[in-house]
């Protein structure tokens, strides 16, 4: 009878984290092609795949991975963290939706929580760039920083 239970429990808890992980799958998968710029992946994973145009190579959109972490599953998705220079982190889901054709990022709805999460947003400190202590080196105007100080 014990052991009866003990599978029981096992086995409801894989099919739990087997259920659960399906959302998090679709959701890594979403900004893994958003990332590389795959337009016919995003199609079969958004809602609306002719959204999926917008992330095009040619469009201008660009995306790196290393600004975001894929957190726990929410009731409507999953939470996702930003993290952004000179920002707080925040996290906001991505809205992942049961259709006919299975699990979909649902794109627009994702943007607008991300849009008014991050609208009333402050920069952590005044100015938001770092300077090093140290001189100024490069090309200006052709002319390289040694021969700029030969000019002066």
């Amino acid at each position: 009878m014990n052991k009866t239970l003990i599978s029981i429990a096992i086995l409801s808890t894989f099919l739990v984290a087997c259920g659960s992980s399906e959302k998090k799958a679709i959701v890594k998968q979403y900004f893994d092609a958003m990332q590389a710029s795959d337009v016919e992946v995003l199609k079969t994973i958004l809602k609306k795949p002719k959204n999926a145009d917008m992330f095009a190579a040619d469009s201008g959109f660009s995306m790196t991975a290393k600004n975001i972490e894929i957190l726990e599953e929410v009731a409507t998705g999953v939470n996702v963290k930003y993290t952004r220079f000179c920002y707080a982190d925040i996290i906001v889901p991505t809205i992942v939706v049961d259709t006919d054709d299975g699990l979909k990022v649902d794109l627009m709805a994702t943007m607008k929580g991300e849009f008014n999460a991050m609208k009333n947003s402050k920069p952590l400190k005044q100015y938001c760039y770092d300077f090093e202590d140290k001189p100024l080196s490069g090309t200006c105007l052709l002319y390289t920083s040694d021969a700029a100080d030969d000019l002066l």
